[in-house]
């Protein structure tokens, strides 16, 4: 209830949750230390369980060495975004120059001017470039309105359900699928 209200992103997921309970629950408890306990487990199982998935590692780490860019547009706080890439260990896979957080430059998804500026600031065409991503809204719709290629990664997640107002050029269910389509479709090998 509290991520869908204040978004994953918000710092204070703790402090609002204990305002919801009733005061008994809390009652001789200081909640300082609840809230610290709640981060730390929080942290905990971030390190034991946040990876990537081998399909997706196997295929950026095909992929890097045959396209001359490799990117990341990711929406969130700049150290918490920059944290996963280096935390799933896909950094020597991206391009640096290729790398854009949303709160680091100003512009979040779905707003069209985020994908305008990776387009200018790589100096790219749209058309030659491939956008994947989960959120049919705020990675295919907008991708597709500033006409790049747009590939739906089709999981278990929370956008598995959700629809879009633009059809995406291809549906993977798992990045195996991509590496298919960028050898038949593109040649890429």
């Amino acid at each position: 209830e509290v991520l869908g209200e204040f978004s994953s992103n918000y710092d204070h997921h703790f402090d609002k949750l204990l305002l919801r309970l009733p005061t008994e629950a809390t009652a001789g408890l200081n909640p300082a230390i609840l809230v610290a306990a709640g981060v730390v487990a929080y942290h905990e199982t971030k390190w034991r369980e946040f990876q990537v998935h081998d399909d997706a590692y196997d295929v950026l780490r095909w992929v890097a060495g045959k396209v001359p860019i490799v990117g990341i547009i990711s929406a969130g706080w700049t150290v918490k975004q920059a944290e996963k890439i280096i935390r799933l260990k896909i950094h020597d896979f991206i391009t640096p120059s290729a790398i854009f957080l949303t709160d680091q430059i100003g512009i979040s998804k779905p707003n069209p001017k985020l994908y305008r500026r990776v387009l200018t600031d790589l100096d790219l065409e749209a058309s030659r470039v491939m956008y994947v991503g989960d959120n049919p809204t705020h990675d295919i719709d907008p991708c597709k309105q500033e006409g790049f290629i747009a590939t739906r990664i089709k999981r278990s997640g929370r956008h598995a359900i959700a629809e879009g107002v633009t059809e995406p050029d291809f549906e993977v269910h798992d990045f195996y699928e991509l590496k298919e389509i960028l050898r038949s479709e593109f040649g890429i090998d």
